[in-house]
């Protein structure tokens, strides 16, 4: 954050104005930023392992939610991303190697991270033959570079597989948690339905806890699985750039050890040793691998689980949205047949009552008692009341019930009158009045065809006067293939008007 901060300010403010500023006093850090921000010369600032991967882009956000940065300010440690350094090595003459590496900013004393510091250290070390040659110096730095990540180097505070490991291992407890909560508030639900499928709590809670179940807070909730989903991801996608970058050491390290073969010599005894220490080098960066694709391998099962859960869910609100739907109509048709009592009950009474108040008008031609009052006889009164009264409600009692086959029925009969109706037309504008009618015109086409025809084929020109004046001037020959033409179209014309009339029986029907 310093060296981008650094970086930031260089680019866009004015140099002067910095180095007046009394407040202003750059480190040897930021005087080397400056240097070269300032200059053609190019700077290979540190990179963040999403800007390894993601060349060209912005990831500020990205370095915040990385898998170190989380696990440090879970755990209170102090803060740390994980970088991916690039090494320069050179190897010059028989005497001289030289080497580039990047160091942390304000690079603090003993840090474990140190390349420089470790590479001493490994040079001092008793547990090793001294160095050799300058090639033995450079396997040396290759297997320290390659070795960052091995835990049982560095201090407890970078044991960055380990990080992993317990962000994954969090991930996990939270899955299982979750999963046991659903679990749970499934059980309750099953609780709660069987409550309401009793007709008293069919569809309505007795309370204001059965109206508003707790459990439904951890069915529909999934806060908690889209937070642990995101964090499981970032760390697959981390995974997968570490192992990126591995592959890469694995596949370079063996054409290092090929070229310092060739230089010493291939048969020679150092040569042989190189290609022994390759051999640790590769199968501890091969163990490394191996360690990222089994922890991978359980962060896809937390996805997975995740995803399953997460569908649960979804499958469990709907289950429950439909049983709520039944109930919901259960209780539409529960209401609906109350409403139909009620309805018969209104038209039932509502005659009578009408009647009745009829009845209680003074009207001049009701019966009178002998002293003048309207007093109308139990007999006359029932009489009028409950004959007009159930004359008037069992019709309608009826057409309440059979409303929606009536309703089904007024189109059909519709239709059926609209197509008599196109028929009875068509009928008229063919001269017509029915359906057998037009049969008979084909027939006659077919019958006069017929005896014209064998008319002419047997007793020659002398039928002629049964033809037309148009046909007489023909010859014999003409008269005949007039004569099978009209017997052809009134054989047509027949096959043509029962099919017509075929179909106009089947739409009346």
């Amino acid at each position: 954050m310093k060296m981008g901060h650094v970086i930031n300010r260089t680019q866009y403010h004015d140099k002067q104005n910095r180095v007046q500023s009394a407040s202003y006093s750059p480190t040897a850090d930021d005087a080397l930023v400056e240097a070269y921000l300032c200059s053609s010369l190019p700077l290979h600032l540190r990179r963040t392992l999403a800007e390894y991967f993601n060349h060209g882009t912005d990831t500020t956000d990205r370095d915040r939610h990385q898998v170190v940065y989380r696990y440090c300010k879970r755990e209170g440690l102090e803060p740390k991303l994980l970088m991916v350094d690039q090494c320069w090595l050179w190897i010059l003459g028989n005497e001289l190697v030289v080497t580039c590496f990047a160091q942390r900013w304000e690079q603090p004393k003993n840090d474990p991270l140190n390349v420089l510091d470790g590479i001493i250290e490994d040079m001092n070390a008793k547990t090793r033959p001294p160095i050799k040659s300058v090639y033995d110096l450079a396997m040396l730095i290759a297997s320290r570079c390659s070795g960052m990540f091995d835990r049982h180097r560095l201090d407890i505070d970078y044991h960055f597989m380990d990080m992993f490991e317990s962000s994954i291992g969090n991930v996990t407890h939270d899955e299982s948690r979750l999963f046991y909560r659903f679990n749970r508030a499934s059980a309750a639900a099953g609780k709660w339905l069987e409550v309401h499928r009793s007709p008293r709590g069919l569809g309505i809670g007795t309370n204001v806890s059965d109206r508003d179940p707790r459990f439904q807070d951890a069915l529909l909730d999934i806060g908690a699985e889209t937070r642990l989903l995101a964090e499981i991801k970032d760390i697959r996608h981390e995974l997968m750039m570490i192992r990126m970058i591995l592959v890469h050491q694995y596949q370079k390290l063996p054409d290092f050890t090929d070229f310092l073969s060739e230089e010493v010599g291939k048969k020679s005894d150092e040569a042989w040793e190189i290609r022994i220490r390759s051999k640790e080098q590769l199968k501890i960066v091969k163990m490394h691998i191996d360690d990222v694709d089994r922890m991978d391998r359980q962060a896809e099962g937390i996805h997975k689980s995740l995803l399953n859960l997460l569908d649960l869910k979804q499958k469990h609100a709907n289950a429950f949205e439909a049983r709520f739907g039944r109930d919901q109509a259960a209780f539409s048709a529960k209401s609906s047949k109350t409403i139909m009592v009620f309805t018969i009950v209104t038209i039932v009474f509502l005659p009578l009552s009408f009647i009745a108040a009829f009845f209680a008008i003074n009207i001049q031609e009701f019966p009178k008692a002998s002293d003048g009052s309207q007093a109308l006889p139990l007999g006359y009164v029932s009489k009028y009341t409950f004959g007009i009264g159930l004359t008037i409600s069992i019709p309608l009692i009826a057409l309440a019930f059979a409303v929606d086959d009536i309703v089904e029925f007024l189109p059909r009969l519709v239709g059926r009158a609209v197509t008599r109706l196109k028929q009875k037309k068509l009928g008229d504008d063919n001269g017509d009045d029915g359906l057998e009618k037009p049969l008979s015109r084909p027939s006659k086409y077919v019958d006069d065809g017929r005896l014209t025809f064998e008319s002419v084929r047997s007793k020659g020109i002398g039928f002629e006067r049964d033809l037309s004046p148009d046909l007489r001037s023909h010859s014999r020959t003409t008269q005949i293939s007039w004569a099978e033409q009209l017997h052809e179209r009134g054989r047509t014309g027949l096959s043509n008007d029962l099919e017509r009339g075929r179909a106009m029986r089947l739409s009346v029907e």
